[in-house]
């Protein structure tokens, strides 16, 4: 999935018709092609004035369509039947990058991502580039047994499961554990290496009180748009002092991770992610409490040349927010470095564990 924002006649017309701006116009910091046209409009107060940006905009004219974005409504206000417009788009874009390293600004990038509607395109690249090997997954299995100390009987869900390859390895780990898995999008159930999955979400999991030994999130806590809602939920189904297991890779922890180095402009985006201590505050009151965070290292791939072979956009959430100039400049780097680089590509992703 890719979104162009190139700087084109029309939508240098389309800007000409915004009003003057009221205050400082700031660029885009995930669009650095174009203005941040609702930037521009918005008062100094950015996302309290978003609605009265949305239908100035509305009023002023019918823009081309992104139909591969969820559809009708949005905060309860209809946008149109087939999806959310162009500019529209960029309002919750920039919003999120607009606003300050606080709640508003983290709720912003959620609304923005949980709008991603993954559909079989973005299924194949997810399953075609973020499943690990099995071989790789040594780290992950050592540090998961000792965390979880799975027992004969035990029923782990994996919630947000994707394409199914974790809850695969949790099933050829532990045969005599449990493993299910819960999913919202479709397209990901029906490309899912691991059956069944039953549809749900982080908000409404298909499980009776108390009927889970742990919850697994991989990659999934900034997809979350009520982070709050989904934490009482998960303590809902847990039995008392059973586990949740988060991976992720959270805001200001980027160092480790060589995306980042390559496409140094997704930082901004995952300095939006939910943070260590923003999640463990929302978990802490649902009933929580912070065991452990631990950097697990994996191999990503076997080198570079293999990284940049197998990297498809449309699989990484943070490369999906950066605009499509800087995205190929980070293609463009990457492919310099494998021309000279070798060696396995070892990242490091947190596990925050909670009980």
């Amino acid at each position: 999935m890719t979104y162009s924002f190139h700087t084109t006649a029309a939508s240098a017309r389309r800007r000409s018709m915004l009003p003057t701006p009221t205050g400082p116009v700031s660029s885009c910091a995930i669009s650095t092609d174009v203005e941040c046209s609702i930037r521009s409009v918005a008062c100094g107060d950015h996302h309290e004035c978003g609605e009265s940006v949305l239908d100035e905009l509305r009023s002023r004219e019918r823009v081309r369509r992104r139909p591969r974005l969820v559809p009708d409504v949005v905060d309860g206000r209809h946008v149109g039947g087939d999806g959310l417009s162009d500019l529209h788009e960029r309002h919750y874009r920039c919003e999120a990058l607009h606003s300050p390293l606080s709640a508003p600004g983290a709720a912003a990038l959620s609304r923005w991502v949980a709008l991603i509607a993954y559909d079989d395109s973005d299924a194949r690249s997810f399953e075609a580039t973020r499943h690990l090997r099995d071989g790789d997954l040594a780290a992950w299995r050592a540090v998961l047994g000792r965390r979880l100390e799975p027992f004969p009987g035990l029923r782990l869900l994996d919630l947000g499961s994707g394409t199914g390859s974790w809850a695969r390895a949790f099933r050829a780990w532990w045969p005599e554990a449990e493993i299910v898995a819960v999913e919202p999008s479709a397209a990901m159930r029906e490309r899912s290496v691991f059956q069944p999955v039953v549809p749900g979400s982080a908000a409404e999991i298909p499980f009776g009180d108390a009927s889970l030994d742990g919850v697994w999130l991989s990659t999934v806590v900034h997809h979350i748009p009520d982070l709050a809602a989904a934490a009482r939920e998960i303590r809902r189904v847990l039995r008392p002092g059973a586990p949740v297991l988060i991976r992720s890779a959270f805001a200001g922890r980027h160092g480790s991770i060589s995306l980042f180095r390559w496409f140094p402009e997704a930082v901004a985006v995952l300095d939006r992610y939910p943070s260590v201590a923003g999640v463990e505050s929302v978990f802490a009151a649902a009933g929580f409490v912070s065991a452990a965070v631990e950097p697990v290292p994996q191999v990503t791939a076997l080198s570079l040349v293999e990284l940049a072979a197998g990297l498809q956009r449309a699989a990484h959430t943070p490369l999906q927010l950066i605009s499509d100039e800087a995205y190929a400049a980070g293609v463009a780097r990457l492919a310099e470095a494998a021309g000279t680089q070798r060696g396995p590509v070892i990242d490091v992703l947190d596990l925050l564990v909670l009980r």
